[in-house]
């Protein structure tokens, strides 16, 4: 499936990145990861599978090099739609490719505004480095107050 050419890593929490190397056969590839994993495990005596779903983004001919930012962006955003759909699938990111939901730009002006009207609060917690006592990370929440949301799409 993978060969000593690729490169596999983990992004953080559920979210993995496959890069391969000279090798046309992406999409057989996606599909044969996401049949291993859905392959039944024993796990504390109880059986088990995982169910996963694959954006893949690919660099052709066609298109001018994207970026490595680039290239996490079209998988990602073809990740975002697969799961949409019901997950556990694998969707090819294409040219025009959009969220079918909203566009991010009506989506950001929305929240920008809800902010500005107060409709919506944002909570941080931070995540602190117990070995250095340094914050790490800052994970986010927003609690929205329905009675005041209605022109969030």
């Amino acid at each position: 499936m993978l060969s000593d050419a690729d490169t596999l890593a983990r992004f953080g929490g559920d979210e993995f990145a496959v890069l391969l190397e000279d090798r046309s056969d992406y999409l057989e590839v996606a599909r044969a990861l996401r049949g291993s994993l859905m392959a039944p495990f024993s796990l504390g005596g109880r059986e088990m599978s995982v169910q996963a779903s694959i954006g893949v983004a690919q660099v052709d001919l066609v298109d001018p090099t994207p970026t490595v930012d680039e290239l996490s962006a079209r998988a990602d955003l073809a990740l975002s739609i697969v799961k949409g759909r019901g997950k556990g699938d694998v969707l090819l990111h294409g040219l025009g490719m959009q969220l079918e939901e909203v566009d991010d730009a009506a989506l950001g002006c929305a929240l920008a505004q809800a902010l500005v009207d107060k409709e919506i609060t944002l909570a941080f917690q931070p995540i602190v480095d117990l070995s250095t006592r340094r914050l790490d990370t800052l994970e986010g929440a927003v609690a929205l107050d329905p009675r005041r949301t209605s022109h969030i799409p």
